[in-house]
């Protein structure tokens, strides 16, 4: 985004296919480690609040 509105035009879109070819793959790596991470906490919360559950019932 900062770059859209510092670039001139004609070296904005002379650069645009290497630069959003790069962000597209590394930010679609790092989406899938995030829901991977989102996946495994949440399976961690709800462990930790069904403990939470049996010692406040018990």
């Amino acid at each position: 985004e900062y770059l859209e509105s510092v670039l001139p035009e004609g070296i904005r879109d002379a650069l645009w296919p290497f630069l959003d070819d790069r962000r597209g793959k590394r930010g679609a790596a790092r989406a899938e480690g995030s829901l991977d991470s989102l996946l495994q906490s949440h399976e961690s919360i709800m462990m930790n609040l069904e403990d939470l559950k049996k010692r406040h019932e018990g």
